[in-house]
């Protein structure tokens, strides 16, 4: 129940991030532009702080260890969400839901491996 709640604030975290984001992008704040990218950078970092912070408050175990897999597979999903969507409102949230994808998976495969330990 306590990682359900975690991960429940956490994405609200996220939108309240991402469309505060996008209101500063649409009025031409220009402290959320670098160079000529529409605020994109700007969104990747958050999407990578929500990735370590992700992994963190989630792992059961070694959690710095975990962190640091957040920062990869947010680097990865951040890139793969840009390249699909390139840009606009999407691009940050499926760049979330494949970090929240991959999350569940690594944990179920562990849980697998466990109880195939356990016999």
């Amino acid at each position: 129940m306590k990682r359900i709640l975690i991960t429940i604030i956490l994405i609200l975290l996220m939108i309240c991030v991402n469309a505060f984001l996008l209101h500063e992008i649409e009025n031409y704040n220009m402290d959320y532009y670098h160079g000529k990218d529409n605020g994109a950078f700007v969104q990747f970092e958050s999407i990578l702080v929500f990735a370590i912070l992700f992994y963190f408050f989630l792992s059961k175990q070694k959690k710095i260890i975990n962190a640091f897999i957040g920062l990869g597979v947010g680097i990865v999903g951040g890139i793969t969400s840009y390249l699909i969507v390139f840009q606009g409102v999407l691009f940050p949230i499926i760049a979330c839901l494949i970090i929240i994808t991959v999350f569940v998976l690594k944990e179920t495969v562990q849980r697998i491996i466990e109880k195939k330990n356990r016999r």
